[in-house]
């Protein structure tokens, strides 16, 4: 049985080339950077993004965590502290040069404005 965000089938990289070709409007990073961390799941998130640009917005200057991945652990995989997210969710924690510290600030006020 297929895990959440299973869906992209066998080429994870055709499928983020498809969410490319389909919404063009975002960024190919953001697509690449959603698919890889969400699988299927980062298609709703890049087609967030397609609708509402603001959701694309970086929460720091040279994170690559959006809005749209900060809303969509809060509302979707709830997401209760700033720890949460960037540890369990993000995983900026672990891959983000700072652990994510750039992005916490503006993590939080997202989350802040969502909770």
């Amino acid at each position: 049985e297929l895990l959440v965000g299973g869906e992209t089938g066998a080429d994870v990289d055709g499928f983020a080339v498809r969410l490319e070709q389909r919404w063009p409007q975002v960024a190919a990073e953001i697509v690449q950077r959603l698919v890889a961390l969400y699988g299927s799941e980062g298609e709703r998130m890049v087609e967030a993004i397609a609708a509402d640009p603001v959701l694309g917005e970086r929460c720091a200057t040279g994170s690559a965590i959006t809005r749209a991945e900060v809303e969509f652990a809060v509302r979707d995989e709830m997401a209760m502290t700033l720890t949460d997210f960037l540890e369990r969710r993000s995983r900026a924690f672990l891959w983000e040069p700072d652990n994510g510290l750039g992005a916490a600030a503006g993590a939080a006020a997202c989350m802040a404005r969502l909770l």
